[in-house]
């Protein structure tokens, strides 16, 4: 199966994600075994009908972003996406690049939606331009739930669709770009890997995994968490996880199999766009441009156990009356971000997560058994407002000896209702002295 992609990304140059000059080393067969092998990937999984091209759009200059879907197994679902954000020496030449870095989406959104989605007030900026601008490859993953449309009505196949699905689509995209990147004459080296809320926490668990096989097999260099945690050290956020994995599930013993979410959440952004000044259907009393800034701003007042005290997506200008205007973001950009949400994802993931999180014995699941394992320099970022200083503890369960913490607070925790937020960290005005120039020179010395 690997073998069929990168053939299929050969086929489609010059508008390849490869240089024309292969690099030195194992031979395509072997670096491709390799792969497979490191990811429990079926090289010979039968392909069904899906295009392999490769496309490729210009996002800020010389930078530009290849994408392509690849298939991971038989069934309709089984697909990731995989980007490359790069700078190019040459029209559909990526530039060298001597580091690189994969991101991992949380919920909701995938790749493009919570990474690359900006608009007027950053002029088209985003964390992945800014890393590759400054000479750093950037890939990301779509998980495979990303694919599911609205109109699927059967979700019986998210029945298992648990943690585990996610942590080895992960190991596939990052086998691959390491192949990619090796084919490409840009070495062999291993890659960051820098998950996002949810995605932070399958890179824990997929950093962890991988501690258990042969260095020769391991593909993460450094450790990215962007405002998660994993484990907990406070009693009330671990019974809260623990009521969140009770009723996930029981959902999915129901027959419930896939959390609408994405498809509840995202028309009230569209919305917001197209009729702005309209009676919101979701919040009586306000229009939608004010439902959807209220959205992302009293996040916390929509989850009846939230993972930390008032936490909110993107922080928000109060008033008695409410939320009037967004603080750290353009509402646009909001806006936007919120219309891309994705339809379906599985309870069955969400349930794993949060059952590792509650620790209870009588539910045990594998993926924080190895986090005294994971030895990568690590670099926690956070938000005020979002998980902010609750996921540095996770990072002190690590075995690494380097690990430093970033966290944006403008507020005691008292007043974290005001601060910047979970998604801000992306699409705030102000992200990229915040957050993004913090990360990309924690890569550079890394």
């Amino acid at each position: 199966m690997i073998r069929h992609i990168i053939s299929s990304i050969l086929a489609v140059a010059p508008i390849a994600l490869l240089s024309s000059t292969a690099a030195a080393g194992p031979s395509l067969s072997r670096a491709l075994a390799i792969a497979c092998e490191s990811n429990d990937v079926d090289c010979d999984a039968p392909e069904k009908s899906l295009s392999a091209a490769v496309s490729r759009r210009v996002l800020v200059g010389d930078v530009v972003e290849y994408s392509i879907n690849l298939r991971v197994g038989p069934g309709t679902y089984d697909v990731i996406g995989l980007h490359r954000v790069v700078r190019e020496s040459a029209p559909n030449v990526p530039a060298p690049t001597s580091k690189a870095v994969m991101m991992v989406h949380g919920d909701a959104w995938d790749f493009e939606a919570a990474f690359l989605a900006a608009g007027p007030s950053l002029d088209g900026a985003s964390l992945p331009v800014h890393l590759a601008s400054h000479g750093i490859d950037v890939w990301g993953v779509d998980l495979g739930w990303t694919r599911v449309p609205a109109s699927e009505a059967n979700l019986s196949f998210m029945q298992n669709w648990g943690f585990q699905r996610d942590v080895r689509d992960i190991g596939t995209a990052l086998g691959v770009a390491r192949v990619v990147r090796a084919l490409s004459g840009q070495g062999h080296g291993r890659l960051h890997l820098l998950g996002w809320s949810r995605g932070g926490q399958l890179a824990y668990a997929y950093a962890g995994a991988e501690t258990q096989r042969p260095p020769g097999l391991r593909h993460v260099g450094g450790l990215i968490p962007v405002d998660i945690y994993l484990e907990t050290d406070d009693p009330d956020l671990r019974a809260g996880a623990c009521q969140r994995r009770a009723d996930e599930r029981a959902l999915v013993a129901a027959g419930q199999y896939g959390n609408n979410l994405g498809g509840s959440v995202g028309p009230l952004g569209y919305l917001a766009q197209i009729d702005p000044t309209g009676p919101s259907p979701a919040f009586p009393g306000l229009d939608n441009e004010h439902a959807a800034m209220t959205l992302g701003a009293a996040t916390f007042l929509l989850m009846p156990q939230p993972p930390v005290p008032s936490y909110h997506l993107t922080g928000g200008l109060w008033d008695a009356a409410g939320v009037q205007d967004l603080a750290y973001a353009d509402p646009a950009v909001w806006f936007d971000v919120l219309a891309r949400a994705k339809p379906w994802q599985p309870w069955a993931m969400i349930a794993d997560a949060d059952a590792a999180t509650c620790d209870d014995p009588q539910d045990d699941v594998p993926f924080d058994d190895h986090l005294a394992d994971i030895t990568v320099p690590t670099f926690y970022v956070g938000a005020g407002g979002g998980f902010g200083a609750a996921g540095i503890y996770t990072t002190t369960l690590l075995g690494s000896q380097d690990v430093s913490n970033h966290v944006v607070q403008y507020y005691p925790e008292e007043y974290r209702l005001l601060d910047i937020g979970h998604t801000d960290i992306f699409q705030g005005s102000d992200a990229e002295t915040l957050f993004w120039e913090p990360i990309r020179s924690w890569i550079a010395a890394h």
